[in-house]
């Protein structure tokens, strides 16, 4: 069984490998068999031979080949028939040319049968080449190369199996799918192409033959891993599928990115919508997202009304530079996109219209393809107002500096001055510029100096806070001073303050008092008593002197509560050093309106003789301002710190090369074992030594030019030693107030590898494209060929020179391009565009082409061309079919149709039926009692005469009442089943009217009724085209109704001309109906009075027959009640007059008087079958003396018509036993016209007088036959 499989699926291989060569092979393929016969050939081979393949068929190689009737020895295509592949080159002296044969046995049970051998010009050695390198790069490939059948079998493995999942191709061979992929997903993917395939079948197109999904796949080793599949359906010579083809990728690793950039995405998001600071992205200059600091910043109420719109648009026009906010704008926006960052100040518009400093950070990043501009913004407001009072600070310390009279000077620890007051230059004689050259060691007399550098530095050591310092001016005076001095800081310096005051000066405190520099000396107390404070204290306490001085209110009393103990341990820590001039840490003291304030104190100890503590003197500067800007600073370098190590970026921070700052994306993107691990590393310990010059050479361009680097990439070693790949931008900036590098990476490795396997894949591509069996065409965006294959410049006859740079359009006729444009919309919307049409070879014939076409990324457009003309062929035969077989399929329709609709009038005349026969019991029953039980009654010895006229009238009445009720259930029937027909005829009411009126006087006569008429037209205008028989049984309905509910009173029957209707009306003043009624009594069964039960009361049929009868003549019928009592009813009919009736003769013409009538000598031919009518036919006829012929059938009638010329009237039956009385009276009239027949029928349905006149008779009546009413047709046929 395994062996018989393995051939079966062997020939499967080997047949679709040999249509395969045959359909694409671009070399001269035949098959022989072993008698050099040739059993097929591909089509390269019929256009060298320019024959056709049924003349080269069964004819032999050398007489095909070499125009010889012997065979050639040795026969170039078969040296020996062995089984083996021979090879040779035979110059075929018929083309002119030298070929490359090559001959392969074909092997089936055993023994060869065939040979198939190929023909090519010199591209043997190519061939080969070309499949080693495939088999070369199937082998080295880490992709999984597979060939399959449509029932999942396996046909063919790459080399890479093993190292995609760790079985040889032969392990697979023999394994099931099943057995190394998860079944949900493949098995989904294989369902839906089947079914797609399926569903193709039946839509009658082609399946689609390409599929892109993912698999989860199982290694020998039990590991489960995702891979992407690219998978092709493969078809036969007939265009059905056959197999699959594909390729498999392991994704693992991609797949670890995109869960890892999913959780840095998060990360960001979470920083994004959480972080105090503005953050906003830009895209295409215009702000499209940003977290809901920016909506608090600005004052808005939703992202809505930032999104889309510019940064110039919250901006005030210009900026305070004077630069238009667009314009800055947009060149803000581009230096960050050009150099990767931007950092400046901006002013801003809050929703109120108040505009803010921001400073504005903005850096590149890459996003989907592109660059979009991360946005920080921060508010600065708080720093400026705190800048601009520093600002004023200085300028007023510089003021307050230049107007003390006392000498004011600021030194460093190494004696150089920093700043002198104006009061000193101008006392030495020495401008301010000299001064600051010099330092506090060449003011005095040499001899002083020594003395002055000893005290200096007790003072540096906090020994000694005053010491008398001479100064000689620039003319060689000297001035004797007091040098007090404080330690404290300046500019971020560790300096002295010195006030010196000149002996001479007498009110030096007052000078002091003038500053904004409060002197206060304090007991040392537990209460810190003050003895003495300056005058400008309440500059800075709000107090007084008078408030402070003598124990009213002590300096402990004025400190913060929160800060009082820390100021005492730090006096007492001092004392007990020895230290008798210090700077407190700053305090806070609460002023006399209750605000508290940041003070700095330099304190200097006082003691008497003996050294013992007497005093504190006190320096109190208010430092308030100073604080919140210190505060403010503080707070924002916390922001900047968590957007650093939060950033989703990793950041460095580097100072000559070694790192200061690392955030928590670093250590994981540089695989560090932590932050702490990443400080003092080198940067170069962070780059692969391929990368490491150029990040040198960046950092020092940085470096001496101080402007932020342009993007660079640069690979990466990390920690661990695996390699990565990431782009990165430097900026400078400071760090412990020294100049460093801030580098921001961002991770493109993946994009690294990507761009690897583009390349891969475009080489691949080049191959596919070339070696392609169907033509490809590349066009750029603007549809110009860049490129194509060999197999379209062999299918088009084109050169490639010829076609290169041209618009596509050039290969399509004009007039096709005109119905079917080219659909470059529909592939720039990423859709493929399957179309068929001719392209223009360069002969200049246009030959059927399918059309596949798809955007091809950002290169442009790319075609698949495939020959249609064979196709065409087949296509053109098939339609011929489909055509005939679409004929028989509507008549198959026709006829399923037509007893469809057979099958629904037979259930539905049954049904009525049905119905019919359940409501007509008891109205049939009735009237047939009365007949039965009189009929009875006549019988009997014991009635009398009178009894018997009684008797026999009341059997007259239920007669005629059953009749009345047969005629409306034949009526109601026909109505209901959609037979009643419309039969116009030339009718005059005037006359119809009247013989209704006439017909009805004997019931009246009984009751106290009177019948009139109404006519408003002559007989003449009144003579109009209609159904008359309709036309009466609706008046005879309405009229016999009305009747029925009127015991005394007026009928009137009458009519009006209103318009292009005649309005008919049948009015009575009778008991009326019931307005609920109204829209029920045309109903069928429905009675305006259900307690009638007279045996006339009706079958309810009346009004619903009246009603159907009215819309089928084109008109409508009502009710409506009289004014009094009654009920009138209307209808309408179209007026259609005619100018004279001469259609038919009016049985109502004037009504002659009762006489009896007297026929000698006339014949009468009576056409019956049944002998119950004939016998009172012949009665009646037999009273007027007349001649009686009879004929049971409808033959016998037409002999006896032509046997008796002397036949003066006929009576023809219709319904008889051989053919009916129609087809008799045409035969009859065909050689006696001037005779004059009498249709009788029991049919007695409305159309069938119609009926009986088209078929040739000249009158008609119906049975059961009136007495009076046949004598006066006879007796008026007999006239005419």
């Amino acid at each position: 069984m395994k062996q018989r499989k393995d051939s079966e699926k062997g020939k499967m291989m080997s047949q679709a490998f040999w249509k395969s060569i045959l359909e694409f092979s671009d070399d001269i393929i035949f098959v022989i068999d072993n008698k050099l016969s040739i059993i097929d050939i591909n089509n390269k081979g019929t256009e060298l031979l320019e024959m056709s393949k049924d003349d080269i068929i069964n004819k032999t190689c050398y007489t095909v080949f070499f125009d010889s009737d012997v065979p050639l020895s040795p026969c170039p295509f078969l040296l020996k028939m062995e089984d083996k592949t021979t090879k040779n080159k035979t110059f075929f002296k018929k083309f002119n040319k030298t070929f490359n044969i090559k001959s392969f046995p074909v092997i089936e049970e055993g023994k060869t049968d065939y040979h198939i051998v190929q023909l090519n010009e010199t591209l043997e050695e190519d061939l080969k080449d070309s499949e080693k390198k495939y088999n070369l790069l199937a082998s080295s490939t880490s992709d999984l190369i597979w060939v399959m059948d449509l029932n999942l079998n396996i046909q063919y493995i790459s080399p890479s199996s093993k190292k995609f999942i760790g079985y040889t191709p032969e392990e697979l061979m023999k394994m099931s799918l099943r057995a190394f992929h998860t079944e949900k997903p493949f098995g989904r993917i294989i369902s839906l192409i089947k079914e797609n395939i399926i569903s193709s079948k039946a839509k009658g197109t082609k399946p689609k033959s390409e599929y892109k999904f993912e698999v989860e796949y199982i290694h020998k080793n039990g590991r489960h891993f995702p891979a992407e599949v690219w998978a092709n359906l493969l078809f036969d010579e007939k265009g059905n599928p056959n197999g699959i083809s594909g390729i498999s990728r392991d994704i693992t690793e991609r797949k670890k990115s995109e869960l890892a950039l999913k959780e840095s995405e998060e990360k960001y998001r979470i920083l994004f919508e959480k972080s105090d600071d503005a953050i906003l992205i830009i895209d295409g200059h215009k702000f499209v997202d940003c977290n809901n600091s920016v909506i608090k910043m600005l004052g808005f109420n939703s992202k809505a009304e930032l999104i889309n719109t510019h940064p110039s648009e919250l901006s005030p026009n210009y900026q305070p530079d004077g630069l238009n906010s667009y314009k800055e704008a947009e060149k803000m926006m581009e230096i960050a996109l050009d150099k990767g960052a931007n950092h400046f100040e901006w002013i801003h518009k809050r929703a109120n219209g108040e505009l803010f400093p921001v400073d504005v950070w903005l850096t590149a990043i890459p996003y989907q393809g592109k660059n979009i501009i991360h946005t920080i913004w921060r508010d600065i407001t708080v720093r400026k107002k705190a800048e601009n009072a520093l600002k004023e600070s200085e300028e007023n310390l510089n003021l307050f500096f230049n107007s003390i009279e006392a000498f004011l000077i600021v030194i460093d620890y190494d004696g150089n001055i920093l700043k002198v007051n104006k009061t000193i230059a101008d006392q030495l004689g020495y401008s301010h510029e000299e001064l600051l050259k010099m330092d506090i060691f060449s003011i005095p007399p040499k001899n002083h100096r020594k003395n002055i550098e000893s005290n200096f530095k007790l003072v540096i050591d906090g020994k000694l806070s005053s010491f008398s310092l001479p100064w000689l001016t620039n003319d060689g005076k000297l001035i004797s001073t007091d040098l007090r001095v404080n330690k404290s800081t300046w500019k971020g310096k560790p300096v002295i303050f010195g006030v010196a005051m000149d002996y001479s000066a007498k009110e030096s405190y007052n000078i002091i008092s003038k500053s904004p520099v409060v002197l206060i000396l304090w007991r040392k107390d537990a209460d810190w008593t003050i003895e003495f404070i300056s005058d400008n204290v309440e500059n800075i306490f709000g107090y007084s002197v008078d408030d402070f001085v003598g124990k009213r209110l002590p300096y402990a009393s004025v400190i913060h509560p929160d800060d009082i103990q820390c100021c005492r341990d730090e006096v007492k820590d001092y004392i007990s050093q020895g230290v008798t001039s210090f700077e407190h840490k700053p305090y806070r003291i609460i002023t006399k309106n209750g605000s508290v304030k940041w003070v700095n104190d330099v304190t200097n100890v006082r003691t008497n003789k003996k050294g013992d503590i007497t005093y504190f003197e006190g320096i109190i500067t208010d430092i308030t301002e100073r604080k919140k800007m210190e505060i403010a600073l503080a707070s924002s370098e916390n922001q900047y710190r968590d957007l650093f190590d939060y950033s989703p970026f990793p950041k460095l921070v580097h100072q000559m090369g070694k790192t200061v700052m690392v955030n928590n994306a670093a250590v994981d993107f540089f695989e560090v074992e932590s932050i702490e691990h990443g400080l003092g590393l080198q940067i170069i310990d962070f780059l692969h030594e391929d990368s490491a010059a150029h990040a040198l050479k960046a950092i020092k361009e940085l470096s001496e030019t101080g402007r932020q680097s342009g993007k660079q990439e640069y690979k990466i070693k990390t920690y661990k030693g695996n390699i990565k790949y990431a782009e990165s931008i430097g900026f400078p900036t400071m760090y412990d107030g020294k100049p460093a590098v801030h580098a921001v990476f961002s991770d493109t490795t993946e994009k690294h590898k990507a761009d690897i396997k583009l390349r891969e894949s475009e080489e691949k591509f080049r191959n596919v494209v070339e070696q392609a069996g169907d033509g490809i065409l590349i066009g750029n965006t603007k549809g110009e060929i860049i490129d194509m294959n060999q197999s379209f410049l062999q299918m088009s006859g084109h050169d490639k020179e010829d076609l290169f740079g041209q618009h596509i359009s050039i290969l399509y006729p004009e007039k096709e391009l005109m119905e079917k444009p080219l659909r470059f919309d529909l592939l720039n919307l990423g859709k493929s565009v399957i179309t068929e049409r001719g392209i223009i070879t360069k002969s200049g014939k246009i030959i059927p082409v399918e059309m596949n076409s798809k955007k091809l990324g950002s290169v442009g457009y790319i075609t698949i061309i495939r020959d249609l003309t064979e196709r065409k062929k087949t296509e053109k035969q098939l339609k011929k079919q489909n055509k005939e077989y679409s004929i028989l399929n509507k008549q198959y329709l026709k006829q399923n149709k037509a007893l469809i609709k057979a099958k629904n009038k037979a259930i539905e005349s049954d049904r009525l039926k049905s119905a019919f026969l359940a409501n007509m019991s008891h109205e049939i029953r009735t009237p047939m009692n009365g007949i039965i039980g009189f009929c009875d009654m006549l019988g009997s010895d014991q009635t009398s005469q009178e009894e018997q006229r009684e008797y026999s009238q009341i059997i007259t009445q239920s007669s005629y009442q059953l009749l009345n009720i047969v005629n409306d259930i034949l009526d109601i029937s026909k109505i209901e089943t959609g037979q009643a027909e419309f039969q116009p005829s030339d009718v005059c009411l005037n006359n119809l009217i009247k013989d209704v009126v006439n017909e009805f006087m004997p019931y009246i006569d009984k009751i106290r009724v009177i019948m009139l008429n109404s006519l408003s037209l002559s007989d003449e205008e009144s003579t109009i085209i209609t159904d008359e028989v309709k036309l009466k049984q609706i008046f005879n309905n309405l009229t016999s109704n009305a009747i029925k509910f009127t015991e005394a009173g007026e009928i009137t029957i009458g009519y009006k001309l209103k318009g292009s209707f005649v309005e008919c009306f049948v009015k009575d003043t009778g008991i009326g109906i019931d307005k609920e009624l109204h829209f029920k009594i045309f109903d069928r069964f429905v009675q305006a009075d259900q307690t009638i039960t007279e045996p006339n009361s009706g079958t309810g049929l009346g009004l619903a027959i009246a009603k159907a009868n009215t819309e089928l003549a084109g008109g409508e019928i009502w009710i409506e009640p009289n004014t009094e009592k009654g009920a009138s009813f209307f209808f309408t009919i179209p007026y259609k007059p005619v100018e004279k009736s001469i259609s038919r003769i009016l049985l109502s013409a004037k009504e002659e008087k009762d006489e009896d009538f007297d026929f000698t000598g006339k014949t009468f031919l009576i056409v019956e079958d049944e002998m119950a009518n004939f016998q009172f036919l012949e009665i009646v006829l037999g009273k007027t003396k007349a001649r009686i012929l009879h004929a049971i059938t409808g033959k016998r009638s037409i002999e006896l018509a032509g046997a008796h010329p002397e036949i003066d009237i006929i009576l023809m039956d219709i319904k008889l036993p051989d053919i009916n009385g129609y087809e008799a009276t045409q035969k009859i009239k065909a050689f006696r016209k001037n005779t004059p027949i009498i249709a009788q029928t029991a049919f007695a349905m409305s159309g069938d007088e119609a009926k009986a006149k088209n078929a040739g008779c000249d009158a008609y009546i119906a049975k059961p036959i009136e007495t009076k009413k046949l004598l006066k047709l006879i007796n008026n046929m007999m006239v005419r």
